[in-house]
């Protein structure tokens, strides 16, 4: 069962993070490292599958990648020359421990592993299939569906081929990380909702989430993973990538939040950085902003960019002292309830009245999707003495759920829609003067002057935002909760 609004946390969370090495003494232990460079893409959970001369070695943990593997100390990690890792947030499935990736299972043609980022719209139709044929399923994650449908594909033997087929009958968002008999497949849907990146180590090669992960264990970024494409890296000396593609044609369709929110602030994607890239909505948003300040105050971490664009677009003095974040408190979201979680809010944050008392602050954060974090943080500044407290959001109004890995699943969820996107009404329930919404058009805008193609809403997934689904939704159940205004392409 999913939490309600006051249950659940004000951010979304994105389902999990992925990393790969190849050709390295060292897999395991280079892919811990990596892992902990994506933790912000998922704290439920963390694994490693490592092979070794037709062998897998596999650890599996609930709690961060430190609590799972002793990345410092390099105790607890597995012998093998290429391995796949995983960190997990639940968006889809149970938290459970048998829901922590990656699986592995014995086929007809050798042991292979799965690792999943994203969510299948198809998997129940997939899954019911499955079950009618006979097969079992232990967790309750997509990523056990995809890889008993490729187990279920014994007339094609070939591992790559085999991949190809399974991965042909997928809907929905995915990056994928596959592995058998030392290959390693590195795989994204053909929107390309799901970021997946290659980089160069030594004699191997390095698959990634992000950039960050490859910049971790120094390894040397190639590029981005296309499209609908299938990357397999061998295991041996100067080993070569060979690429495949699904035979599938769709326009892509990138998650626009990965650079709102999603990807670390030092990761670069579709040669964006996406930094950068929140300094620039920063600095769109703030030309659309219509009221008076004596001071801009990000809410740390997530709004620290946007507000630094803000504060240089409004000349208005920026003030990063305005709210402390305390780094050893713990995190709010996992809190069971709205009463703990404000409690964490205030051991979290401190505001301070040096900086905000009876100043007009321009309060900046990357997104208001709940809106419950962001009520408490706006008592913090307003205890603290502020004469107003204008909350500007770096990022359009979240108006409906996503069907691709985001935990925004209903939009009863949603702050604006609870609201009625009456500006007023939100800016009452945060307890905040005003409440300011980036426009769509200002979030383009921030494109500009990044590399890339001249119109991203060509490349883009904004339907959170803007009502049109471009990738189909099967379970007749998630386009039920759609409202009469979203419509699937």
């Amino acid at each position: 069962m999913r939490d309600s609004l006051s249950q659940k946390s004000e951010k979304p969370k994105e389902e999990c993070g992925l990393m790969a090495v190849t050709n390295s003494p060292n897999a395991c232990s280079l892919v811990a490292l990596g892992l902990q460079q994506l933790q912000h893409r998922g704290q439920q959970g963390a694994g490693c599958a490592a092979w070794e001369n037709g062998t897998f070695h596999v650890r599996r943990g609930a709690g961060l990648v430190m609590d799972v593997f002793d990345v410092e100390g390099n105790t607890s990690m597995l012998a093998g020359t290429a391995a796949i890792g995983h960190v997990r947030y639940s968006t889809a499935g149970g938290t459970g421990v048998e829901n922590i990736q990656p699986f592995t299972v014995q086929t007809d043609i050798g042991d292979v592993a799965f690792a999943h980022n994203g969510n299948l719209t198809n998997s129940d139709i997939i899954k019911e299939k499955l079950l009618g044929k006979g097969y079992g399923f232990v967790a309750k994650s997509d990523t056990e569906v995809a890889l008993n449908l490729f187990v279920s594909l014994t007339e094609e033997k070939d591992f790559i081929l085999r991949l190809i087929k399974a991965f042909s009958q997928l809907q929905g968002a995915f990056s994928f990380l596959a592995m058998a008999d030392g290959k390693i497949a590195a795989v994204r849907d053909p929107y390309g909702m799901r970021p997946l990146v290659m980089g160069r180590k030594d004699d191997g090669w390095v698959f990634a989430s992000e950039t960050t992960a490859l910049n971790k264990v120094r390894a040397e970024y190639v590029r981005d993973i296309k499209p609908g494409e299938i990357v397999i890296a061998e295991t041996g000396k100067f080993a070569e990538t060979k690429s495949y593609f699904l035979p599938a044609k769709a326009p892509e369709r990138f998650c626009v939040f990965e650079y709102i929110y999603f990807m670390r602030p030092d990761s670069m994607f579709g040669g964006r950085h996406a930094r950068e890239f929140r300094r620039a909505i920063g600095r769109e948003v703030a030309k659309e902003f219509q009221y008076e300040t004596d001071v801009v105050v990000p809410v740390p971490d997530s709004g620290i960019p946007a507000a630094e664009g803000v504060a240089e677009q409004l000349s208005v003095p920026y003030c990063l002292g305005g709210i402390q974040r305390g780094h050893y408190s713990g995190r709010s979201f996992i809190a069971p309830t709205a009463a703990s979680r404000k409690n964490k809010t205030e051991i979290k944050l401190s505001a301070d009245s040096f900086y905000l008392n009876g100043k007009r602050v321009a309060l900046v954060d990357d997104s208001i999707v709940r809106g419950t974090t962001a009520k408490n943080i706006v008592e913090l500044v307003r205890r603290a003495g502020a004469k107003e407290v204008h909350f500007i959001s770096a990022c359009p109004m979240i108006k409906n759920p996503c069907f691709f890995g985001v935990d925004m699943r209903t939009r009863k969820e949603l702050i604006c829609c609870n609201y009625d996107y009456d500006l007023k009404k939100i800016a009452g329930f945060l307890g905040a003067d005003t409440v300011s919404f980036a426009s769509v058009d200002a979030l383009y805008r921030a494109f500009d002057g990044f590399s890339g193609r001249d119109d991203p809403r060509r490349f883009t997934c904004d339907a959170c935002m803007t009502d049109e689904y471009e990738v189909p939704v099967f379970d007749p159940k998630k386009v039920a909760i759609m409202n009469d205004r979203t419509h699937v392409r």
